[in-house]
């Protein structure tokens, strides 16, 4: 999946928040649990950096709270475990919500630690509409889901199509929306 993915969306040349092998093992110790490969082999790829223009990937070595993996899980745990009613536990709970990034309009997208870490199944939440959902698939399986459309994104008009700009004069590619209303520009 994660070479699918690679086509689709290029890495960045230099990753960031990618963290040593010291802030992982710390990481996995204070969650108490050995992170996915899949989410390993990600991370060493593209970092903490902001994904497809959308999502941002929480990692054991991003240095600002907001994308950090430990500290993030603290401040949404807490967030969580205080709300009512929640359809999942809270990690660390087993099986339980543990967050793995989130993404510009507000969303989160967690693993759901049930069973081995490589099984763990994504659960979207959409924090202002359908609220949470199961997908089975692991973290990389969903965000290459959204990218070739077999996933419904929570953002709409997300992911931007891209086309050969229809303008005769322009060599260039045009972007563009799910949405027939949205505007197209190259």
């Amino acid at each position: 999946a994660l070479s699918k993915l690679t086509e689709l969306v290029s890495p960045p040349k230099r990753p960031k928040g990618i963290g040593s092998p010291q802030q992982w093992s710390r990481a996995e110790a204070r969650l108490g649990v050995t992170l996915p490969e899949d989410y390993r082999q990600f991370v060493q790829l593209y970092g903490s950096d902001l994904f497809a223009g959308l999502y941002v990937i929480l990692t054991p070595g991003a240095r600002e709270p907001y994308a950090n993996l430990v500290e993030h899980q603290q401040l949404i745990g807490s967030q969580l475990a205080a709300r009512e009613r929640l359809p999942f536990d809270v990690h660390p709970a087993r099986p339980g919500l543990l967050v793995w990034g989130g993404d510009e309009n507000g969303n989160y997208y967690y693993w759901l630690t049930k069973g081995t870490p490589d099984r763990w199944p994504v659960v979207s939440e959409s924090v202002r509409g359908t609220g949470f959902a199961l997908h089975k698939c692991s973290m990389v399986g969903y965000l290459l889901g959204v990218q070739q459309l077999k996933i419904r994104p929570l953002a709409s008009g997300y992911p931007p199509l891209v086309m050969r700009c229809p303008c005769e004069c322009c060599p260039g590619r045009a972007k563009g929306s799910h949405d027939a209303e949205d505007q197209w520009y190259c």
